[in-house]
């Protein structure tokens, strides 16, 4: 409506169904507008002059633009082979090839494994479909040749995404749950937070963050563990301490060191306490390979897991709300001085 009144240089109830045509007439032939502009443009003016103004002239003389539809470009077998032949490497082509012969949406693909797939019923089961419905979706010979050929030289088990896509997925995923747990007022948002309690501006806080490219770390639970609290207290353990603790130093002789160790036994179960004896260069050797190149920093310096969030709940609600129990993911943040 403002660039309608800015294009007569007069307010809009000075105007009329003659001006309206003209103003039509400018968007398709000299501003080339696109056709969504133009209804949009259509839209607005008929809300004002039927709901705001209410003209005795009927709104209809307003005409809506149709936009034109054309059929899509349609490859051909042979044009869709020589494209994934130019792919590489082997998992870019496999996923292109994936998305394409079975159909599947990204989030499908993000979530499909090994035991998915249905060689004696030629069956590709999409166990996370869109609201959550579980599918089958047929399995061609060329595209099961494919996936054993990658599981061969890859062993995947999941995950045929690259890192950077899985990244920008979880970056959305992290970001959804905050704003869920937001809109069910979890968690308060008091003192210094308390510019966040809107809803607004907890969205124009979050928008950087939409920005920025994350780095991802996804592994399996370990053994055991089950639910968020499990998960978050195995990543306390990375996010936190050091490489070894001076109370896990028992003898230093000149030549070795001997220590406390932790012994898990069989699938990671039981947590055995033993003790290591290892020549002084190797203890070194072991000891330097926890700490960071030059210009990275760790993980506990920075967001929810520095000290000064400690005695804050804010972290721990929202990571808790946040981190799914089958697997871990640790989203985190270098920077370089």
């Amino acid at each position: 409506v403002a660039c309608f009144a800015r294009h007569f240089g007069r307010s809009p109830d000075q105007l009329g169904p003659e001006e309206i045509r003209q103003y039509q007439v400018y968007l398709v032939e000299q501003k080339k507008a696109s056709w969504s502009a133009f209804n949009q443009a259509v839209c607005a003016l008929r809300f004002l002059y039927g709901t705001t103004l209410r003209r005795n002239w009927p709104v209809t003389m307003i005409p809506f633009g149709k936009k034109p539809k054309t059929l899509p470009a349609v490859l051909g077998p042979e044009e869709v082979q020589r494209l994934l032949a130019c792919v590489y490497p082997l998992k870019q082509r496999v996923i292109l090839t994936v998305l394409y012969a079975a159909g599947l949406r990204l989030d499908e693909a993000l979530h499909l494994e090994v035991s998915d797939i249905d060689a004696a019923r030629m069956l590709l089961r999409v166990a996370r479909g869109k609201g959550a419905k579980e599918r089958l979706v047929p399995l061609s010979p060329r595209l099961l040749e494919c996936l054993r050929d990658y599981w061969r030289k890859r062993k995947a088990k999941a995950f045929f995404l690259p890192v950077k896509a899985l990244s920008r997925f979880f970056r959305g995923k992290f970001l959804d749950g905050l704003k869920k747990l937001h809109a069910q007022g979890r968690p308060k948002l008091e003192d210094k937070l308390a510019h966040l309690a809107d809803r607004e501006g907890f969205e124009r806080w979050l928008t950087p963050f939409h920005q920025m490219e994350w780095v991802v770390f996804c592994e399996a639970a370990p053994h055991g563990c089950d639910g968020p609290d499990a998960v978050l207290k195995y990543l306390a353990r990375y996010v936190a301490g050091a490489a070894i603790s001076d109370k896990r130093l028992i003898s230093h002789d000149g030549r070795r060191v001997t220590f406390r160790v932790r012994e898990r036994g069989k699938k990671g179960k039981g947590n055995r306490r033993g003790v290591c004896s290892l020549e002084g260069e190797e203890f070194v050797r072991r000891y330097l390979m926890h700490v960071l190149p030059r210009g990275f920093q760790r993980v506990r310096y920075f967001g929810l897991f520095s000290h000064r969030q400690r005695a804050a709940p804010f972290g721990t609600t929202v990571t808790t709300g946040c981190v799914s129990s089958g697997v871990s993911v640790l989203a985190r943040r270098w920077e370089r001085p």
